[in-house]
């Protein structure tokens, strides 16, 4: 499990750890959105926000009332006057693409490169952001600053080599027993961490026996399997080449089931004018349900699993790969200010 707040950490990355000494230039898991005297990072008069990057954290910078904002993530609002700067950096976070930022203003989608920076923001088509909108939207971005500035530390040690260490098999998706999914036709994914490949995996229903999955050979540490879901109580076993075993348990519940504030806070999501891209609704959705407790992590990671269940994983919506690598790592957004999505 990754320990997010030292300096001398271990990273538990799709089941393997790499043990590194990060100094303090590089170690930048800090409050991402700190009050800074002179201008404003909350949604109330914000004309946009970022939804993606396209580099690293240093190679961004949003000038704000003649001052620097203390970090760049997706989703941080945008105000009139602000400049834009992305500059070209030695290590591009993906293959084949030019540093960018990705920008939603006056209601559509504005990518600023090397090419058109400093791009002024200006707006109008001011939009109306809802107190439940607005207030999710900072969350998600405190919560995506930390994982992208982890995510980013990573791939900087990675080139430059670590110890590598073994971990325990384990299913971080199933940490509570309370785990919960909604019913109906649809994949079911899943994650683990650690073990020695190949794995067995298996699904069944506890009540009957009754496989979802019989035991099946993957050498993957992931798994989408399509299943008609009915009410009820489930286990998964995942068994490693060494025989090691781990197992976890969900309870599939009705649709009508679904506590009503959360049930609002999806509508209120899916209803959004200002999220104008399904990348954005589908990313905010898991959020929403992952800032519920861990009892909702494992339907959280169904909602944007599929975001990122492709072949080509290059270049996909950034901001849901994130969210994806929070929710395997049961490093969870913290709960919202608010209580309900009113």
């Amino acid at each position: 499990m990754i320990n997010w707040s030292s300096l001398n950490f271990m990273v538990n990355w799709f089941g393997d750890s790499i043990v590194m000494q990060l100094s303090l230039s590089l170690v930048l898991i800090i409050a991402l959105t700190m009050p800074v005297n002179g201008y404003e990072t909350g949604f109330e008069g914000a004309i946009g926000y970022i939804s993606d990057v396209n580099g690293l954290p240093s190679d961004f910078r949003i000038i704000r009332n003649n001052q620097s904002l203390p970090a760049v993530a997706p989703y941080t609002f945008l105000r009139e006057g602000d400049k834009i700067e992305v500059r070209k950096s030695a290590i591009p976070l993906f293959k084949n693409e030019e540093n960018s930022i990705q920008l939603v203003l006056n209601g559509r989608t504005i990518k600023v490169t090397e090419k058109n920076t400093p791009y002024p923001v200006t707006g109008d088509n001011i939009p109306s952001y809802s107190a439940f909108v607005g207030r999710l939207l900072e969350c998600t971005s405190q919560w995506l600053g930390k994982l992208y500035k982890n995510d980013v530390g990573l791939k900087l040690a990675m080139t430059r080599g670590g110890e590598i260490a073994k971990v325990r098999l384990s299913i971080p998706l199933l940490s509570e027993d309370n785990s919960k999914l909604l019913e109906g036709k649809r994949k079911i994914y899943l994650a683990w961490s650690g073990g020695q490949e190949p794995y067995q995996v298996r699904i069944f229903e506890r009540k009957t026996g009754k496989h979802i999955l019989p035991d099946k050979n993957i050498s993957v540490r992931a798994i989408g399997h399509e299943y008609n879901l009915t009410e009820g109580e489930y286990q998964i076993k995942v068994r490693d080449a060494n025989y090691n075993s781990v197992e976890g348990r969900f309870k599939v519940i009705p649709k009508r089931d679904l506590r009503s504030n959360i049930a609002d806070g999806v509508r209120k999501i899916q209803e959004s004018p200002v999220l104008i891209n399904e990348n954005s609704k589908q990313t905010l959705l898991a959020t929403w349900f992952a800032s519920q407790g861990r009892e909702w992590g494992f339907e959280a990671y169904q909602q944007i699993a599929e975001m990122t269940d492709a072949e080509d994983t290059n270049r996909y919506y950034y901001p849901a790969y994130l969210v994806k690598l929070g929710i395997e790592n049961d490093f969870l957004p913290e709960r919202c200010s608010f209580t309900s999505p009113e």
